[in-house]
């Protein structure tokens, strides 16, 4: 007989394909472009015990798009896409079923400006990529043209799948190693993921943003202002706000630079603090290989700073530890190199330092190094394979903390 969770799944199940079904039935009325794509991703992880865990993963997706005219800017487009994934170390099983993409984009062109609206279920990014980066339902505004953009948006989190997504829920705690301090996810979470349903509603947030770009203010640099606002609707409590400034633009030929400082502010149980998020980025582009190097800050107790807080869980380390962009600096070199057309290996390296907590400068301290290498070759066009390779070496050789893992990745289109 079935349980309880396997009979609520079921219904979610039925909930799902009925919409599919729905949205398969009117797109016939219109041209329609569709596929799929199957992936597969086994992973072999070493922790600093030396223990080799596998991790596998594997997904399959249908998209379909239809565009209401030729110019290809004004469509519906949508994906659904079903997850998997065995952790053989917690012995954990996780099946998730999802749309990820249910997007109604309109666009017109008026003179030398465009205005474009988005509707649906889409993918957002802030200015400084870290903040806010996931798919959410809701709506987004743009005005543009040679001199000015203006954008504005608005979504709600609460009935996107809480499997595919990962939204910080409550303040960072802090990791404690030999007396120093960093930040990681809180484990006592007051919404937790209940990984036994293929459809776990996401915690409710109504997020809100709002951008104006000069795109060639001077000398063809980019001048950027952003206001973020993630509003918890369940309580009062962990509501935050982001005030980024941006540049960006070449500093000679192929030679690009992109900066950008945040300031953010949380409500957290009717305390305000102030906290720092600061990015610059160096980037140079030949025919056939590319350099970067970049530093990330996010302040932790530092003076009257207080520790960074994010929307989306952005992991700032390779560790066995999800440590997030809170009490950190991160500094590292980048490399990009394609031979053929069809290959492309990368290259990234840092050094982690520890700025959790402190106001001198001895309180910033070496934590530890890290580097990945893969590479991607498109076998035919319909079939690429990937292989990757990432470690993270802590200055006090912690088993919780370190990490080995190999992955390799084969995806086929259809």
């Amino acid at each position: 007989m079935m349980n309880r969770k396997n009979i609520e799944n079921l219904q979610i199940f039925r909930k799902v394909f009925f919409v599919f079904s729905f949205f398969m039935l009117t797109l016939k009325i219109f041209a329609v472009d569709f596929g799929g794509l199957l992936t597969n991703n086994s992973s072999i992880k070493s922790y600093g015990s030396g223990d080799f865990k596998l991790d596998q993963k594997n997904s399959a997706l249908l998209w379909f798009r239809t565009p209401f005219d030729k110019s290809g800017e004004n469509y519906f487009a949508s994906e659904v896409v079903y997850n998997f994934e065995s952790d053989f170390d917690s012995e954990q099983r996780t099946n998730a079923l999802d749309f990820n993409l249910l997007e109604l984009s309109l666009a017109k062109n008026i003179d030398f400006s465009k205005i474009a609206l988005n509707v649906g279920r889409f993918y957002f990014s802030d200015l400084t990529g870290t903040i806010f980066t996931q798919n959410s339902d809701g709506v987004e505004i743009s005005f543009q043209n040679n001199w000015l953009t203006v954008l504005a948006y608005g979504s709600y989190t609460g009935l996107l799948n809480a499997q595919n997504i990962d939204i910080i829920t409550t303040a960072p705690k802090v990791f404690l190693s030999d007396g120093k301090t960093l930040c990681e996810e809180n484990a006592n979470l007051s919404f937790r993921v209940d990984n036994d349903k293929i459809y776990d509603f996401a915690e409710k947030y109504a997020i809100a943003d709002f951008m104006v770009s000069f795109p060639y203010l001077f000398a063809n640099q980019a001048v950027s202002f952003e206001f973020l606002g993630a509003f918890r609707l369940e309580s009062d409590s962990f509501n935050r706000m982001y005030a980024t400034f941006a540049m960006n633009g070449p500093i000679y030929k192929t030679f690009f630079y992109n900066l950008s400082s945040t300031v953010g502010i949380v409500d957290y149980d009717g305390e305000t603090e102030f906290s720092n998020l600061s990015k610059i980025g160096f980037d140079y582009f030949l025919k056939k290989i590319s350099f970067g190097l970049d530093a990330v800050y996010a302040s932790g107790e530092q003076g009257e700073l207080s520790i960074f807080e994010g929307i989306t869980k952005n992991t700032s380390t390779y560790s066995v530890r999800d440590f997030l962009y809170a009490g950190i600096i991160k500094t590292g070199i980048n490399a990009s190199f394609k031979p053929f057309d069809f290959l492309v290996f990368n290259l990234d390296s840092d050094i982690i330092f520890n700025a959790a907590s402190g106001d001198k400068k001895e309180d910033v301290e070496y934590f530890g190094f890290q580097y990945s290498v893969d590479a991607v070759w498109q076998v035919k066009s319909d079939f690429q394979l990937g292989f990757s390779a990432s470690q993270f070496i802590d200055k006090d050789n912690l088993d919780d903390v370190r990490k080995t893992s190999f992955s390799l990745k084969a995806s086929l289109a259809f």
